[in-house]
């Protein structure tokens, strides 16, 4: 069901737009908390992942907002808290490797010689640290306990089981929703160009003003 136009309470507000993941609560075996958090582990990983694809491809740097289903529990929540961070970092680790290689052949072309192991690694205890703080991704974390609740409608994604991502505009309506894939489609890079640019989208025309 297309989402696009309906209005969003409850999340923080930004200039450039909030990028959020709905991860709505599948059904969970009370009696075996291995196998629910295997089964939310999964989902967490996957989606956290694909998500940082998606924001990373297109050039963004703002948060990553990841909305949890109250009915996990505090244990389940803290869970696929701690992985999304430890996915976020492990993105991180690798662009600052990528940016500390290039700082690395910059410094042998300014010094006309290859650099020695000792200087290698002196430099990669001062900046890696840097690097990698630079490069990790806000995380948020937010709670919904379904329609109705906290300030959504029954319209909204909590009516759904199926997860999204969503882009959240500055008035708090959402502009874009795409199934869960590292492909971005043509409406959420629309929207998260728009905002980070400040440009004006064009005004979109009815069909009775197409041929006057």
């Amino acid at each position: 069901r297309e989402l696009a136009g309906i209005p969003v309470e409850g999340l923080p507000r930004s200039k450039n737009g909030t990028f959020a993941v709905w991860l709505p609560l599948p059904e969970l075996d009370e009696e075996d908390a291995d196998a629910a958090w295997k089964q939310l582990e999964r989902r967490t990983k996957r989606y956290v992942s694909k998500a940082s694809e998606v924001l990373t491809k297109l050039g963004s740097r703002i948060p990553l907002h990841l909305l949890l289903p109250t009915g996990a529990g505090k244990d389940l929540q803290d869970k696929m808290k701690a992985l999304a961070i430890s996915l976020l970092l492990e993105d991180a680790t690798h662009e600052a490797e990528v940016s500390f290689d290039e700082l690395l052949l910059r410094a042998e072309e300014l010094a006309g010689e290859s650099l020695s192991e000792e200087v290698e690694e002196a430099m990669e205890m001062e900046h890696m640290p840097r690097l990698i703080k630079i490069c990790t991704r806000p995380l948020e974390i937010h709670l919904h306990a379904g329609p109705g609740e906290a300030g959504w409608t029954a319209e909204d994604p909590t009516g759904t089981d199926r997860a999204s991502f969503l882009f959240i505009d500055p008035a708090g309506v959402i502009r874009a929703q795409q199934i869960p894939t590292s492909e971005p489609n043509a409406a959420l890079a629309k929207w998260l160009r728009v905002f980070r640019s400040g440009e004006a989208p064009a005004p979109e025309r009815r069909p009775s003003e197409e041929h006057r």
